[in-house]
Formats: C-alpha cells, structure tokens, sequence
C-alpha cells in the first residue's frame, strides 16, 4: 500500500517532511480503532486532505489494511496484501496468460507438487534443526515452535526484558496490568482472569497466534512463568502440526488411504531416525565403516524391493 501512496500522493511525500512517518503509523502502529480515528482525523485536518477522493477511498477499506482492524482476526501475521502477492510470486514462474484450460491446470498440478516437496524438505530441515539462543532460560528450551515461529516467539521474549510493570487495577479477577516499555509513555493492558486467561490489547496472539512480550512479562511477574502455557501453544506454529490421530466416532483409528500421505509420514518418522544414526557413526571411524556398510546392503535390499514391486504391477 505505501508504494500507492507514493504514486498518488507523491506531491505531498515532497511538500511535508513528516507525513510519509505518520502515515505509517496509522497502517501499522495504531492498534485501537479510537485511537486509530482520531489521528486519521487529525492528520487529514492537518494536510488538509479533506477532499482527496484517494484518500477518502483508502478510509473505506480501512477495515481490511490498517493494523487497529486487522489485529481482530487471525491472519498468522500476514494482510491482505502480502497474502495476495505471496500467491502471484508462486504462480507466475508456472502459469502464463495464454494456457488453456487443460494446460493450465497440467502446469498448476505442477506448482503443487513443488510446493510439497518444499513443504517435505522443510519439515526434515526442521527435524534436524538446533535453536541459536539469545538466553539461556527454560521458556525458550521448552519452545517447541517451527525456526521461524521460534524466531518471532523468541524476539517478543528478549523484548518482554525491557518492559515495565506501571501499575494493577482491580482487587479481585480480573486484573487489569498497565506495562509499557522504558522510556516510553504509550500503555498496553494485560487482562488477567480467574481462570488464568490472559490476553493483552495489542493481541498479538489472536492475529498471529504467539505470546507478545506484554503477556510474557506479565507471566512471569504473578508465577515466574519457566514454561508457554498449553493453550497459548498452537499446534499449526509446532514441529508436529501435521501428526494427527483421525478416529472415527467409535474411537477406531481410520485407514488413511491416500498413498502420497502416506510416504510423507513415513518420510517424516524415518529422516529423523536416520539422522542420529548418522551422527552417532560420524564419531568414530569404525562407527562410520560400520554404518557405510549397512548403508550399502540396505540399499541394494532397498533396490531389490522397487524391481519386484515393478514386476508385480507390471504383471498384474
């Protein structure tokens, strides 16, 4: 959005100095809808903005760009925008205007089977994967999140560091905390109730779906929090988001039936397994000769079982 602005604003990115920085606060700082009117308001009566027909359009749409709508709704950090243009970027290299319609889904089948192989490679990356810790405390060992939501999770910890404790409100639940960072003015309020729920009116948790250093804090003050409580974990940001039990009913487990699911989860238990037998052989020389011989004969066994299989079809 802010390279519209430019397009169709760019005489006032010239004339004023300050409102490139203003208007970014209002697409990505403003996180109450009030607070959000007032200076939309003030900045329109101060760049005397009242009749652009641009600007008044921007302002209609505003529950879908700006951050004081946006952070309503689980977006796992992402708008409109950028999920739109993440979609463009994946498809254009695959698909052209041209195509019809048998070619272009041949070559949209094509785009999927890539991005699950991505998808595949990521998850045996992940499996292998050792966090860089900023500190060494038992919140972030006990962080079991994918590197990148680990990433985020762990920044909103280092920043739960700087941010003070200003005051409580309220004798009885739920507790009303005002924190802000040092050596700024700008308040959040962390609400605390009986049955230690905790939320936080920046909400970061309930547009991305990770705990944001206002709650940390807060935490950590009423119960020297060494852990992310279970139901502030959610389960699409961890290593294990696609391990499931599907049951029917009755409690039997179902028969999952598709084959391409079912190389991905035997790819998913044996790269793991694979991996620290690999580690374990690269010790010791005889480790490693013993461990390249049985890699030899498995895959000769391995290669055996592929021709008969093939035959098998092939006859049948």
């Amino acid at each position: 959005m802010e390279q519209n602005v430019v397009k169709h604003l760019n005489q006032v990115y010239k004339r004023y100095a300050f409102f490139r920085g203003d208007f970014r606060k209002c697409i990505y700082e403003y996180e109450n809808e009030r607070e959000f009117i007032n200076v939309w308001t003030t900045m329109f009566d101060e760049y005397n903005f009242h009749e652009n027909e641009w600007l008044e359009g921007i302002y209609a749409l505003r529950e879908k760009l700006f951050a004081a709508y946006r952070k309503q709704t689980f977006s796992g950090g992402m708008n409109n925008t950028q999920l739109s243009e993440s979609l463009n970027s994946e498809l254009k290299d695959y698909l052209q205007s041209d195509y019809n319609l048998v070619q272009f889904f041949k070559h949209y089948d094509r785009a999927i089977e890539d991005k699950r192989y991505n998808e595949l490679q990521d998850t045996c990356d992940a499996s292998q994967w050792l966090p860089v810790l900023k500190a060494k405390v038992p919140i972030l060992f006990h962080a079991r999140y994918t590197p990148n939501i680990f990433s985020k999770f762990q920044d909103e910890y280092m920043k739960s560091l700087i941010i003070k404790v200003n005051g409580c409100e309220g004798n009885n639940f739920p507790i009303m905390y005002k924190v802000s960072k040092y050596e700024h003015t700008r308040e959040h309020i962390v609400k605390v109730t009986e049955a230690d729920h905790i939320s936080c009116t920046c909400m970061k948790f309930e547009s991305m779906g990770i705990l944001c250093c206002h709650t940390i804090r807060i935490l950590d003050v009423i119960r020297g929090v060494d852990k992310i409580p279970d139901e502030y974990i959610l389960k699409r940001w961890t290593k294990t988001a696609k391990v499931v039990n599907i049951k029917e009913i009755d409690g039997q487990d179902i028969e999952i039936k598709d084959s391409k699911l079912i190389i991905v989860n035997r790819y998913r238990i044996l790269c793991p397994i694979f991996v620290r037998m690999a580690a374990k052989a690269s010790e010791t020389d005889e480790g490693y000769k013993l461990a390249a011989t049985c890699v030899n004969e498995l895959s000769a066994k391995l290669k055996q079982i592929m021709e008969e299989d093939h035959t098998n079809l092939s006859n049948g």
